[in-house]
């Protein structure tokens, strides 16, 4: 496992080979590393003709201005103005691109950025495909670098962690409005605001009374904030037979979730892949039914069955879960698509969506694919730009989608079949066009296959570089491992479990907990997240610290208290 510290030397050895710190640097959009999308134009420029990004990493040795200029311009007069936009972990800036063909405009834009590598983009962010001609950028105030890109992927994933998933705090403790001075006080997290979780695939595994279910309900209390039904919400279980609704497992799967404080995801409405046998059956004569009439009948009376589930799945329960896949799948299996058209599968996001509301609540709406960051497509589109087209189609035919969910099964050493082996770099970049939609991101399901027969050691390797540039991923808000005692894992994807059938940490166990902080498993090349502080208050009866995003625990005088510390908030007050 190559160290954080060796990572960041090989980004420091980058930035010598390059421009030293305070010079100015400019790129040919022709020659920019990373081009998502588009096609070279005559003068160098990079041609972004739909939406995606450009870009390049940088590397900071000391806090500084960093100011990036951008020329570019639109393709035709008559073409209305594309939105251009520039990003750097958590700042943006847009512009809207009046200037024509060679005749460039200019945006700058300066910020003060922390020490650390970082991934700067310039984006083409527009609902309906616009091209944009990119004819430089040029970076004052940092280092390009241009080699080792998995190295700065993780390098700027670290720096991102560092700088933006945790923020300075002034917590002020008074009991009666005085102050409580000059008295120790242990501030610690308890619970990251990022999703740390892991599916269950039924509610006895966290309730049963055998030895093994003991151990398996104690290590998803001690190691998770999150869980994910993975079969409970799907429509067989739930529906076996028609209209004989049955939704015991996973109701009492999010009761378990209640009682323990683990936020849950829901898996997912539609899926045609474990759909019960009637619904196969309506989808058939939809299709292949003998007159127009019983296909017309028939596809009427699905979409009803679809409401119906939607009522008991969504509006009867979706004040329990943040996060809901509506058609689990649907690029690569476009079965709804067929019967309803786009304008159709578009209906069933809005009704999701709506029924969430009549609920009272707001889950985000999310389609969830694989293939993504690896796999058949990616061979041809590294940049998982079918995926982003997928979205975009959903949302301009009127589509409620509020964030993208991206499955990732990797495969170590020599692609099997057409799959790809694991790759921070297009890691990186794929997060990247994903995120030029400005969505939430999940990383809805992780496993590390056998294919290939990795080592402990590697799966290890492979989980922390994953995790490392997810939670160093600004758009990123969830990590979901697709379960964790390999007895009880999905066969394909076993060798990133986090225990074994002994209940041994693995390998890939102990990276978890040492990196989402629930243990420190003394991994040298790897730091904890997290954040427990021994301070004083002073006069005034205040601490300050800088502490991850989350819910906290306060202990003082064997007195405790909670409070959360949140992005962009600063002073907080804990009274009594």
């Amino acid at each position: 496992m190559r160290s954080f510290i060796m990572l960041l030397g090989v980004a420091l050895l980058c930035v010598s080979c390059v421009s030293p710190a305070g010079l100015q640097t400019t790129l040919d959009g022709n020659s920019l590393p990373y081009r998502s999308t588009g096609t070279p134009c005559e003068d160098n420029a990079w041609r972004l003709n739909e939406n995606g990004f450009v870009g390049a990493y940088i590397h900071l040795a000391a806090a500084g201005e960093v100011s990036f200029t951008i020329r570019a311009s639109k393709t035709s007069p008559e073409a209305p103005a594309p939105k251009l936009v520039l990003r750097v972990a958590d700042f943006a800036a847009s512009w809207l691109v009046n200037a024509v063909g060679g005749n460039y405009s200019s945006h700058t834009q300066t910020w003060t950025l922390p020490a650390g590598t970082y991934c700067i983009r310039v984006e083409n962010v527009n609902r309906r495909p616009l091209a944009i001609d990119v004819r430089d950028l040029t970076i004052a105030g940092a280092a390009v670098l241009n080699t080792d890109p998995s190295a700065n992927a993780l390098a700027a994933a670290d720096t991102y962690i560092d700088h933006f998933r945790r923020g300075p705090a002034c917590l002020t403790l008074t009991v009666d409005k005085r102050p409580i001075a000059n008295t120790p006080v242990r501030i610690r997290l308890k619970r990251h605001a990022f999703n740390f979780g892991t599916c269950l695939s039924t509610s006895s595994w966290v309730t049963g009374p055998d030895t093994n279910d003991i151990h398996y309900r104690n290590f998803v209390i001690e190691n998770f904030n999150t869980v994910v039904p993975e079969n409970a919400g799907k429509w067989t279980p739930n529906e076996r037979v028609r209209d004989r609704v049955t939704l015991d497992d996973l109701d009492s799967i999010m009761k378990f979730a209640e009682l323990n404080g683990k936020r849950v995801r829901m898996h997912g409405v539609l899926w045609d892949v474990f759909e019960p046998g009637w619904v196969d059956a309506l989808q058939n004569r939809t299709i292949n039914g003998t007159s127009q009439a019983l296909r017309d009948a028939a596809k009427a009376d699905l979409r009803a069955e679809i409401s119906e589930r939607i009522g008991y799945l969504v509006r009867d329960r979706a004040r329990r879960y943040y996060e809901l896949d509506v058609i689990n799948e649907g690029a690569h299996r476009p079965m709804y698509r067929r019967i309803y058209g786009l304008k159709g599968v578009a209906g069933i996001y809005n009704e999701v969506k709506a029924a969430a509301i009549a609920a009272g609540a707001s889950p985000r709406i999310v389609p969830n694919e694989y293939d993504v960051l690896q796999g058949s497509r990616s061979i041809k589109d590294p940049y998982a730009n079918w995926y982003r087209k997928h979205i975009e189609a959903l949302r301009n035919a009127g589509g409620a989608v509020d964030g993208i969910g991206i499955q990732y099964y990797a495969v170590d050493g020599a692609p099997p079949k057409l799959r790809v082996p694991h790759s921070p770099s297009r890691i990186a970049q794929v997060l990247h066009n994903l995120a030029t939609a400005d969505l939430p991101l999940s990383m809805t399901e992780f496993g590390v296959q056998r294919s290939g027969a990795p080592t402990p050691q590697r799966a290890a390797d492979i989980l922390a570089e994953t995790l490392r540039l997810c939670f160093g991923h600004e758009k990123m808000t969830t990590f979901i491992n697709w379960g964790f005692w390999s007895p009880r894992m999905w066969s394909v994807a076993p060798a990133g479990a986090l225990v074994d059938a002994e209940w041994k940490v693995t390998p890939c166990g102990m990276v978890w907990q040492q990196l989402t902080g629930v243990r420190n498993r003394v991994l040298v090349n790897l730091p904890m997240w997290t954040t427990d502080v021994s301070l004083t208050t002073d006069s005034h009866g205040r601490v300050n610290f800088v502490g991850f995003y989350g819910d906290y625990e306060i202990t003082f005088r064997q007195q405790r208290r909670e409070f959360t510390l949140t992005k962009g908030t600063t002073d907080y007050t804990s009274a009594k």
